[in-house]
């Protein structure tokens, strides 16, 4: 069974989205956890996004696609990816990935959202230096790594044309988050809107 929970950022979450892979007797696996580790162990992709990185760049989706299809779909584990797919582009890619794989996608579990919420959170994501150390969300000034103490660095610029775009492709026209109805179109999967980790494993589980 592999579970996507559709949710731009992780932290009002990651207690619920716990609950719900127990339930669902799953593993809890993130995109920036899988990302850290692949970083960590400086593997051929973990080259790639420190590349992408140190050049001040956006991943590419093709790039995360392989990783999560690596990490996720072909690992005949229950698993509960969090956080990605983002927008329509990442869904698109994960999407023709994952066709290739050896296990499939059983369903979307969609948080609903909204621009100003998305915005903040934005200007709340903070790193480090080094990419392998965690990144955090806070609201304080001049933040420091919990690993190494030294200061950290904005993630991203709201004044940028490209985290902006990738800020508009989080959502369809009618204002909701686009990700999961792109996948749920290209891989035929349903789109669960999420109330609580039970009443949601309930529909999933049948």
């Amino acid at each position: 069974m592999k579970i996507i929970f559709a949710s731009p950022f992780n932290s009002p979450w990651s207690k619920d989205v716990r609950e719900l892979a127990s339930i669902l007797d799953s593993k809890l696996v993130s995109f920036g956890d899988l990302t850290r580790e692949e970083l960590k162990n400086n593997s051929f992709i973990g080259r790639k996004i420190k590349e992408a990185i140190n050049g001040d760049e956006l991943m590419r989706s093709d790039l995360a696609s392989l990783l999560i299809s690596h990490k996720v779909f072909d690992d005949p584990a229950n698993k509960v990816l969090l956080s990605y797919p983002r927008n329509i582009i990442q869904a698109e890619s994960l999407a023709k990935y994952s066709k290739d794989s050896k296990y499939g996608l059983s369903a979307c579990v969609v948080v609903a959202a909204s621009k100003e919420s998305i915005l903040m959170k934005f200007e709340s994501q903070f790193h480090c230096a080094d990419p392998s150390h965690p990144q955090i969300e806070t609201l304080e000034a001049n933040p420091a790594c919990e690993v190494c103490r030294q200061p950290l660095v904005l993630s991203y610029d709201i004044n940028n044309y490209k985290v902006a775009n990738l800020i508009d492709s989080y959502f369809a026209q009618d204002g909701i988050l686009a990700c999961a109805s792109r996948l749920s179109e290209l891989l035929g999967v349903p789109v669960i809107p999420y109330t609580t980790p039970q009443e949601v494993a309930n529909i999933i589980q049948g």
